[in-house]
């Protein structure tokens, strides 16, 4: 018997363009599958990779903001 796969919904993002000394590209996994995203340009992934993606982007913000205060202090 054929295993029926799931049907899995797409987005289209696009990451900011890498500054210079970065890679031009990201690396993020979904159950177990491994995705690289190239930076700058539009590309199509899952819907729950890009909210992986938001969330690591919003934690790297908070550590920025956190390391930034605690210099001022």
């Amino acid at each position: 018997m054929a295993e029926k796969k799931e049907e899995v919904k797409e987005v289209e993002i696009k990451l900011p363009r890498a500054e210079k000394g970065e890679n031009n590209f990201i690396t993020a996994s979904l159950n177990g599958k491994v995705y690289q995203i190239k930076r700058g340009i539009p590309v199509t992934v899952p819907v729950a990779l890009a909210e992986i993606i938001k969330h690591s982007e919003e934690a790297k913000d908070a550590a920025i903001d956190y390391i930034d205060n605690r210099k001022s202090e």
